[in-house]
């Protein structure tokens, strides 16, 4: 009868152990920005190569090196920074462009599992050198939701 007792409570103990919250699932962590290409047109533009460099304190590092795409998902800094640079090439050999986004930032708690992840407000960008990307367009302010488009980068199709 102990022995019944015994696996009963252990049963009922290992039960409430768990928890959904033990997993973070894809989507909750910090949210990255999206970058939508447009030719000078405004009209989508599916770029062949596609290179992007992030700094995140310690110089250019690639992040993306895709083909054949009409957007990327682009990380910013995760440490507190006010700003994130950011270089863009089509070729490996080239500069590109070089661009700085501005922004602050918040919390926001997510899980047990999760933690926290921060969000970008006030979000703002310039071309800082580069003729690659011809111009950029603010799409959304604030980076709290990465399915949503928050820059267009202009290229010229010709070039």
């Amino acid at each position: 009868m102990k022995k019944y007792v015994f696996g009963i409570i252990f049963g009922l103990i290992l039960a409430s152990c768990g928890s959904d919250d033990d997993i973070c699932l894809s989507g909750e962590g910090t949210p990255r920005m999206k970058i939508k290409f447009l030719n000078t047109e405004n009209n989508a533009y599916k770029i062949p190569k596609i290179f992007v460099d992030v700094d995140y304190g310690n110089g250019l590092k690639n992040v993306i090196n895709t083909s054949n795409v009409d957007s990327v998902l682009i990380p910013l800094r995760v440490d507190r920074s006010e700003s994130t640079l950011i270089r863009v090439r089509t070729d490996k050999d080239t500069i590109g462009s070089v661009l700085q986004f501005y922004y602050g930032t918040s919390t926001q708690y997510v899980s047990p599992a999760c933690g926290m992840k921060l969000l970008y407000n006030n979000l703002s960008g310039k071309i800082e050198s580069g003729n690659l990307i011809k111009s950029i367009q603010n799409q959304q302010t604030e980076i709290n939701d990465e399915n949503l488009t928050h820059y267009h980068f202009i290229f010229d199709a010709n070039d």
